[in-house]
């Protein structure tokens, strides 16, 4: 048995907007959990073929992994322009580029892709 370490990208942070991971050795399924941070750690054997389901909101990824002695750690990666959507306002004071001191009063900031 070896240590395999999951990582996937584009989640949410502790336990708020988490993967459901299930690992399968053929069609058996030995693990099914969530992520934590976006990881989980688990036991695998060696020199075998296991696949990953990860499931976040409306989306689904399947992958294959294999165990051998060189690799201890697989990235998997969401599509993050389908995270989370957070309706929680911040206010804060934006400067002119040019004029330091000049605020800007009125417009929209877009700080990510939809």
């Amino acid at each position: 048995m070896k240590k395999i370490n999951l990582k996937f990208i584009g989640l949410g942070i502790n336990n708020n907007y988490q993967a459901n991971i299930k690992v399968y050795d053929g069609n058996c399924l030995i693990f099914n959990c969530k992520t934590f941070n976006g990881k989980i750690d688990l036991f695998l054997e060696c020199n075998k073929r296991y696949k990953v389901v990860a499931e976040f909101l409306c989306q689904k990824n399947v992958n294959f992994i294999f165990v051998n002695d060189y690799i201890d750690n697989y990235t998997f990666i969401f599509n993050s322009a389908m995270i989370i959507q957070n309706n929680n306002t911040v206010t804060f004071t934006l400067t002119d580029f040019n004029y330091e001191n000049l605020p800007i009063m009125k417009g929209e900031i877009i700080l990510w892709q939809r």
